[in-house]
C-alpha cells in the first residue's frame, strides 16, 4: 500500500528566530517569527503531523549552543508531532542530546559525506531508524557545510552509499531552487526516483499548491513527502488544503 504523502513545514532557526535564507545564503536572511512557538502552535492547530527543523547556526558553525534553549522549547510543545532536526549534527554527544530531548529523526548532512565511518558507527550505536540523510545538491553535485562548499561527489554515487548503510529516508534539496519560489526540480526528482528505492522527501522551490500537486502526480511510492518553507511564510500555499489533498491522494 502506498504510504500517505506527508506535508512537512520547515522551521529554520537562526539566532533563535524563524527565518529563511535565499539559496542557503547567510547574507540574505529574512525573519518571519521572533518566537518559533507561535508557528508551532499554528501547525498543530491545522493538523500538521511532522515538522522539519534546521539549526542554521549549527549548520554554519558546527556548534549547537546558539539556539539550544529555543530548540528545547520547541520539543516541550511537541505533544503528538513528529519532529526532525538537522544542522551541525556531527558528534555522538549531539545525537544523544537530541534523542534525549525527544526528536524522532536526526538529519545527517555534512558529516555523512566527510566521515561516512561516523554514520556506520552511530547506526550501530543508536539504530538506523533515527537517521535521515540530507542530500543537498547543486547541479547534481553534493554540497556541504551549510551548502557553502562543493564535494566533487555526484548525488547518484552517494545514493548507493546510503542504501548500503540501511537508512531508509532521504531529504533531497535542490539548492538552486531553495528559497526561490521557482518550483521543484521535477525532472531531477524523476531521475532520482527511477535510480533508487530509498524513500525521498522533496525539498526546495515549492511556490504554490500546484507544485505540491505536481509532486503527487509523480505517483511514486518512494516519494513520501515534501518540505515547505518560504512558500508558507510568504502565503503562497494553503497548508490546510494541501493536507486534505495529501490524505486523499
Amino acid at each position: 500500500m502506498k504510504p500517505q504523502f506527508e506535508i512537512i513545514p520547515a522551521i529554520d532557526i537562526f539566532e533563535n528566530q524563524v527565518v529563511r535564507l535565499h539559496k542557503g545564503n547567510y547574507e540574505e536572511v529574512k525573519v518571519y517569527y521572533k518566537d518559533p512557538i507561535d508557528v508551532i502552535k499554528y501547525f498543530k492547530d491545522i493538523g500538521i503531523q511532522r515538522i522539519h527543523i534546521v539549526d542554521l547556526n549549527a549548520a554554519k558553525e558546527g556548534k549547537t549552543d546558539t539556539n539550544r534553549s529555543t530548540i528545547s522549547k520547541i520539543v516541550n510543545h511537541k505533544e503528538n508531532l513528529v519532529l526532525e532536526i538537522g544542522g551541525g549534527i556531527r558528534t555522538k554527544n549531539v545525537i544523544q542530546e537530541y534523542l534525549n530531548l525527544g526528536f524522532d529523526y536526526l538529519i545527517l548532512g555534512t558529516i555523512a559525506i566527510k566521515n561516512p565511518h561516523f554514520v556506520e558507527e552511530v547506526i550501530q550505536e543508536f539504530s538506523s531508524h533515527h537517521f535521515i540523510i540530507g542530500v543537498d545538491a547543486y547541479k547534481e553535485e553534493l554540497r556541504i557545510s551549510g551548502w557553502r562548499e562543493g564535494s566533487n561527489i555526484h548525488i547518484f554515487d552517494f545514493f548507493k552509499t546510503i542504501q548500503n548503510w540501511g537508512i531508509e529516508q532521504v531529504i533531497f534539496t535542490d539548492i538552486s531552487r531553495d528559497g526561490t519560489l521557482l518550483g521543484p526540480n521535477i525532472e531531477l526528482l524523476k531521475k532520482i526516483l527511477e535510480f533508487t528505492n530509498l524513500k525521498i522527501i522533496a525539498s526546495g522551490g515549492i511556490s504554490s499548491d500546484k507544485d505540491v500537486e505536481d509532486l503527487l502526480r509523480l505517483e511514486s511510492s518512494n516519494l513520501i513527502g515534501v518540505i515547505i518553507g518560504k512558500a508558507f511564510y510568504e502565503h503562497k500555499v494553503n497548508l490546510k488544503k494541501l493536507l486534505n489533498i495529501s490524505k486523499h491522494s
